[in-house]
Formats: C-alpha cells, sequence, structure tokens
C-alpha cells in the first residue's frame, strides 16, 4: 500500500504534467497564431504591392530640355502671376501635354479673390484628361521659420482659400513641404512641418535634395513621418548634382521612390550660386526610364 506521502508526491506529478502539456499547447497556439499573423502581413503587403500604382517621374517644366516627354511635369506660379490672365494654351504645359505628358503638379502662390477667379479660369482651359495635382506655397517652412517671412497662420488661411479651387474641379491638391526644416541653428529631416488642415487633400509632398549624393536612404525620416497622413506621397523636387555619379543615383533614387512614392520630379535647373543639377543624357534615360 502506498504511503500517504508518496500519494501526494505521485498527485504533484500528475499536476506538473498537464500544466507542462497544457503550456506546451499554448506554446504550439501561439506559435500558430504568430505564423499566420505573419503570413497575412505578408499577403497583405503583397497585395498592396500589386494594387500600387506605378510611381510616376518627371521633371519642372521652368528649364525642361526641349523634347524631354516625362510622364510628370512640375508647372510654377509665382506670386502675383495671376494678376493677369493665364492661358493653358501655348505655354511650356500645354508643349508637354502634345507631347504625350498627362500629368502636372501646379504650384501657385497667389490668393486674393481676383486672383483665384483668374486661376479657376486657367484651370478650365486644361484639358479634360490631363491629371492636375495643385498645390500653394510649396516649401512654406523656408519662409516661416528660417526666413520669417510668411506666418504660419497665414500660410494655413490662404491654404483653405486656394484648395477649393482645385478641387471643386476635381483636381488633387495638398501640401508640398521643405523636405528638411530649419530648427534655427540646423537643417533635420522629418521633423517641423507646417502642416495645414489636410481635409479633402488628396496627396501630402516634400521637395529633397541630396547635394552630397549620400543617397535616397537620406530621405527616409519624411516618409516615416508622412505615414501617419494616409496620403500618397508626391516628390515635387529632388536632385542630386550633374557629375560621374549623377546616373547612378538617379537610377537608385528610382527604385527607391519607386516603392514609396506616386509621384516623384527632377529639379532640372541651375541658379547662380546653386550647385548645377541639370540633368546629363544619362541621367534623363535612368530617371524617366
Amino acid at each position: 500500500m502506498t504511503a500517504p506521502a508518496d500519494n501526494s508526491a505521485l498527485l504533484q506529478a500528475a499536476d506538473d504534467i498537464r500544466a507542462y502539456e497544457y503550456a506546451r499547447g499554448q506554446d504550439s497556439r501561439q506559435a500558430d497564431l504568430d505564423a499566420a499573423q505573419a503570413t497575412i502581413a505578408d499577403l497583405r503587403a503583397q497585395l498592396a504591392a500589386l494594387t500600387k500604382p506605378a510611381t510616376l517621374f518627371g521633371v519642372n517644366l521652368a528649364n525642361a530640355t526641349p523634347g524631354l516627354v516625362p510622364a510628370v511635369a512640375r508647372i510654377y506660379f509665382a506670386g502675383g502671376d495671376f494678376d493677369e490672365t493665364q492661358t493653358w494654351a501655348g505655354s511650356k504645359a500645354a508643349a508637354a501635354y502634345d507631347a504625350g505628358t498627362r500629368t502636372f503638379v501646379i504650384s501657385v502662390k497667389d490668393y486674393t479673390d481676383a486672383q483665384m477667379v483668374r486661376l479657376g479660369a486657367y484651370l478650365d482651359t486644361v484639358p479634360d484628361d490631363a491629371v492636375i495635382l495643385g498645390c500653394h506655397w510649396h516649401e512654406m517652412e523656408d519662409d516661416i521659420l528660417r526666413k520669417q517671412t510668411l506666418t504660419a497662420e497665414a500660410y494655413r488661411t490662404r491654404f483653405e482659400v486656394v484648395k477649393p479651387v482645385f478641387r471643386s474641379r476635381g483636381h488633387g491638391f495638398g501640401p508640398i513641404h521643405n523636405g528638411m526644416t530649419w530648427t534655427g541653428s540646423k537643417w533635420v529631416w522629418g521633423s517641423g512641418y507646417v502642416e495645414p488642415d489636410l481635409t479633402d487633400c488628396t496627396f501630402w509632398g516634400f521637395d529633397c535634395y541630396d547635394p552630397n549624393s549620400k543617397g535616397p536612404t537620406l530621405f527616409q525620416p519624411v516618409v516615416d513621418y508622412a505615414s501617419q497622413h494616409g496620403l500618397p506621397l508626391v516628390v515635387g523636387e529632388t536632385a542630386t548634382p550633374a557629375g560621374t555619379g549623377q546616373a547612378a543615383w538617379a537610377t537608385e533614387a528610382r527604385a527607391w521612390f519607386a516603392e514609396r512614392v506616386a509621384v516623384a520630379c527632377w529639379w532640372h535647373q541651375q541658379f547662380a550660386g546653386k550647385p548645377d543639377y541639370v540633368m546629363s543624357a544619362e541621367t534623363q534615360a535612368a530617371w524617366l526610364g
């Protein structure tokens, strides 16, 4: 006959075995759940890749090479341009459209009532199949934070004036920020943005340059920040300087942007005292595909 102490030991051992089996079962179920969740996440990523429209690559039209036909073209209207009537016919935009370009990123700085009437009249002359992405006062952080020639309040107010002129006509609209913002002592990536009201906006944009050819991963903090808004990303301006490495940078940047943004435009121009960002023939082929 088993002693009472031995019975207690056997009962404890049985409990230990049951606890072990339960824990092992729980671990197995958790492992199965983790595997299923990983599979779901992978399938979602594959679906996103399949359903994401192909990124459009383009250039600005301020000084574009004659005959260059980008998928998307960047157009600029300076402050006061809509003090006068603007027309699509005869413009560089119209020439690009006639050559095959169908998407246009249009930046405007005007905002008065009279100017908005003329902006609306201009947009009414755009061909029906042209895709327009409008923006008010691109790179506003430079004017607000560094130059201090514009206030955040004024920018946000004017943004709301310009937005319905584009949106009421079915065109896209959104802000285009400095990729790097001024902190008072240095430039930083991915923070310090002066956000307008993004209600009814169709994209979130930024301009980003790589003057030292470090590579497009330099821009990742901006993409990380922008992800909170859930809007397609538009790169209004990007470039690296002319030279032997420019075409290779364009190849790398095109592949990088293709996974992250909807539109990316090269700044195909040089200002006095600034880096020469004009594309070589090799860069044009690499960037525009």
